[in-house]
């Protein structure tokens, strides 16, 4: 049994070591969703709070280690405060971004630093501590900076988990930012992998 679990670190250790690193030349896809309900931003007193993003993106990397990409991102907001004066909202988020990320390490987990820009746009509608309704109907540019952790589960294919803190304006009336926590998926083509 020790001579089991010993081949199985063993194996284990090499497997955690055998991606050197992401090669100049690769495409990924990738794709991520979050919910991030009790990590926004913003007031904390409702009773319901629903707030889940979807995020396709495509990337290139330009160098070693070095991923630059495009992505949609669509995100859908609903919050409900019956305790606190009856406040409710309902709204939908779309994003067009760039993102540049940069990954560390030469192991298969492999943390990374990212920064991303785009254009949001936001429709949506609620009411605020009574019977005044309001219509949310604006767009902009908007920035975010990203902290993540990637696990090469083979040459063509990762997990991901990231933490991206989010400057919006100037339509999110709660503070312009927030906390987007994800996990995701990365696909690799044309990936040569380095001895």
């Amino acid at each position: 049994m020790q001579k089991k679990f010993t081949l199985l670190a063993v194996f284990l250790s090499f497997s955690m070591i055998s991606l050197a690193q992401f090669q100049k030349g690769t495409v990924t896809a990738n794709i991520s969703i979050g919910d991030i309900r009790n990590f926004s931003i913003r007031n904390k007193h409702f009773d319901k709070r629903n707030d889940i993003t979807f995020n396709p993106g495509v990337g290139y990397f330009i160098k070693n280690n070095w991923e630059v990409g495009a992505g949609f991102s669509y995100r859908s907001i609903h919050l409900n405060d019956s305790a606190h004066g009856a406040s409710y909202e309902n709204t939908r988020i779309y994003q067009l971004y760039v993102y540049s990320n940069y990954y560390f390490g030469k192991g298969k987990l492999k943390p990374y630093l990212g920064f991303q820009t785009g254009w949001t746009r936001a429709e949506g509608k609620g009411y605020s501590y009574g019977p005044n309704m309001f219509t949310i109907n604006s767009h902009g540019l908007y920035y975010g900076l990203s902290a993540g952790l990637n696990w090469n589960i083979n040459s063509r294919f990762s997990i991901f988990t990231e933490a991206a803190y989010i400057k919006e304006s100037p339509f999110d009336r709660n503070g312009h930012s927030r906390l987007n926590l994800t996990i995701g998926a990365r696909f690799f083509f044309n990936r040569n992998k380095k001895n």
